[in-house]
């Protein structure tokens, strides 16, 4: 199964939950970039993944995601709800995470 998600949104952290309880997989696998990894196993970090990247010349899409990112930090909007909800649910059933 494939779950596509909106990484700010309730929504798309309970429909991981579901999908997971109910398939109940042997292995979960997470897309991470190495900003999202260090959030999520590394949580005593303490700066932004995104503060430290300087996006002046960082152009289209890659730049545009970095800055919403950075904006989304400010504003107190949790991003990666979705990579939480499943790491949550794998390790209530013991799944293994990649």
């Amino acid at each position: 199964y494939l779950v596509g998600t909106q990484h700010y949104s309730e929504v798309s952290a309970s429909d991981v939950r579901h999908v997971i309880s109910a398939v109940r997989p042997g292995t979960v696998m997470l897309e991470l970039c190495a900003g999202r990894y260090v959030n999520l196993f590394a949580p005593s970090h303490s700066a932004s993944p995104h503060e430290d990247t300087d996006t002046s010349n960082v152009g289209g899409l890659a730049g545009a995601l970095t800055r919403a990112h950075r904006l989304t930090d400010r504003v107190g909007i949790s991003a990666g709800l979705d990579f939480s909800a499943a790491l949550e649910e794998a390790g209530a059933m013991k799944a293994r995470v990649v």
